[in-house]
């Protein structure tokens, strides 16, 4: 697949500019913390995301290692004043990742036994942004809860391929054990071989999303200040730059006890919230460096596929100063020059797509 232009590209993102800000997390090294959980001036969080479904029992014995593999990011976000006079909350946010994707078997270690699958490919990226909600919702059917917008753009930059260090870092975490006993480290498999080929990447992610429903439950009694709440949201998002070009389309269900996005007073009480959220996502696929890039060697090995839906489901909490999430995830097939042969390969449950974990832990203050 060869890159879009630029301009067409940036026609298709001024449509759709979706949001991962807030939990459900979002994609791979995109995305942040939630805005319902109480009164925050800082925080400091982890993020992860790793491909060992351990329930799922896949064909060839292998739960792991398959298409994106793992993901792992610190971020911190900060509120600052700003000189609007509309009720409002503003954040900037900070972020160091990596990201580690390889093809259907990691035991792949040339070029031509990938037969159109994705080749290995790792991001190690940092990003700079801002975040602002305000208490506007322009398409709310319902506000007897707080309605509000949530919008934001981050900018990522950082190193792709071998660049990224990520074959290295994936060959220590499987096999660094054996150094314990005096063993020695096996060869590297594929990763500076069957891998998309290094330099620097910046992209530009931005997005918005808005409240359609946010209904609080009548006369309901408050835990620690929060309060039974359904919220229902649309959002759109768009990423232009040298790893991903996509826009897509969203709606988040978020059910629960949570505070006002806005103004959450939560003084003199320990902060506390506790929902669940599902989020469907349609995503249209302009470019995807991790599969449709120029490899190592110069050649292409794969094409993605125009249009991936996206299914996340997510429980988070905080109480006091601590919060956590924990997501499962399904994402449609990402890789439209795998083969009949090939999926054929794969168990029904992969086939046509695959499944991973995602978890956050944060300080909250």
């Amino acid at each position: 697949m060869h890159r879009a232009s630029l301009s067409s590209f940036f026609a298709l993102s001024l449509l759709a500019t979706s949001s991962f800000a807030g939990q459900p997390l979002g994609q791979e090294l995109r995305g942040g913390g939630s805005v319902v959980v109480g009164e925050e001036h800082a925080r400091l969080e982890h993020q992860g995301m790793n491909d060992s479904m351990i329930l799922i029992d896949e064909a060839d014995g292998l739960p792991h290692d398959r298409w994106f593999t793992s993901s792992t990011q610190v971020r911190g976000r900060f509120a600052v004043d700003t000189p609007l006079t509309m009720p409002h909350r503003a954040f900037w946010t900070t972020s160091l990742g990596l990201n580690m994707y390889t093809p259907r078997d990691p035991g792949i270690a040339t070029v031509a036994a990938l037969d159109g699958d994705r080749p290995y490919s790792g991001w190690l990226a940092g990003s700079f942004g801002g975040e602002l909600v305000v208490a506007s919702a322009p398409i709310a059917i319902v506000r007897t809860a707080q309605a509000f917008t949530h919008v934001g753009v981050e900018v990522f930059g950082g190193t792709r391929g071998p660049w990224s260090f990520a074959g290295p870092a994936q060959h220590f975490a499987h096999d660094g054990w054996r150094l314990r006993d005096g063993g020695e480290l096996p060869p590297i498999v594929g990763w500076g071989v069957a891998e998309t080929a290094g330099g620097v990447a910046v992209d530009v992610d931005a997005f918005a999303d808005t409240s359609v429903i946010a209904f609080a439950i009548p006369n309901s009694p408050t835990l620690f200040g929060a309060q039974p709440t359904l919220h229902v949201r649309a959002g759109v998002r768009g990423d232009v730059g040298l790893m991903l070009d996509a826009a897509a389309v969203n709606s988040t269900v978020m059910l629960g006890f949570m505070h006002d996005a806005v103004t959450p007073h939560t003084q003199g009480t320990t902060p506390f919230a506790l929902y669940v959220a599902v989020r469907p996502e349609l995503r249209a696929v302009l470019f995807n460096e991790t599969i449709d890039g120029v490899l190592v060697d110069g050649s292409r090995a794969a094409q993605s596929t125009p249009m991936v839906a996206e299914v996340v489901t997510a429980l988070v909490a905080r109480v006091w100063i601590v919060e956590a999430s924990v997501n499962a995830v399904y994402r449609s097939n990402e890789i439209a020059s795998l083969s009949e042969a090939l999926a054929a390969q794969t168990s029904p449950s992969v086939s046509a797509g695959q499944w991973f974990w995602q978890w956050s832990a944060a300080a909250v203050w």
